[in-house]
């Protein structure tokens, strides 16, 4: 059997800035995807951000979580164009790995909500600007 974490690990090396299913991450880390992930991150001297959005019914309730796990500024202006500027100023030099726990449920209560936050993640993922840091990775558990 694997260790979680390196599986993780593993993950953290091979993701090069891409929003990542769970169901590409090796069977063993199981529930403890978020502890895992944490310490992994840790391990690796990447920044981590859980992003729960477990009980979002909608777009307010969405962005207040978001803003919440990458504490983002009071001033966050809690729209999808706030949200995409505010998230380009989440770097880190080696790394920034998003678990993203609730995003079914999400995409259960409110589906134009839940894709608009993969797509702004995705685009954040995508970004190639050198200023952009590290590898921005989200993991969908």
């Amino acid at each position: 059997m694997r260790n979680p974490a390196m599986t993780l690990q593993e993950l953290l090396s091979a993701t090069e800035g891409r929003v990542v299913p769970s169901g590409s991450i090796d069977e063993t880390v199981g529930d403890d995807l978020v502890e895992e992930a944490e310490r992994a991150a840790g391990d690796a001297g990447w920044r981590f951000v859980h992003l729960d959005t477990e009980g979002a019914a909608d777009k307010r309730r969405a962005l207040e979580q978001v803003q919440e796990a990458f504490a983002l500024p009071e001033w966050f202006g809690h729209n999808w164009d706030a949200l995409a500027d505010a998230l380009s100023d989440v770097t880190d030099d080696r790394g920034v790995l998003v678990v993203w726990t609730g995003a079914e449920a999400l995409g259960g209560e409110d589906e134009d909500t839940y894709a608009t936050l993969l797509d702004v993640l995705r685009d954040r993922a995508d970004d190639d600007d050198p200023r952009a840091g590290g590898p921005f990775c989200v993991v969908l558990a």
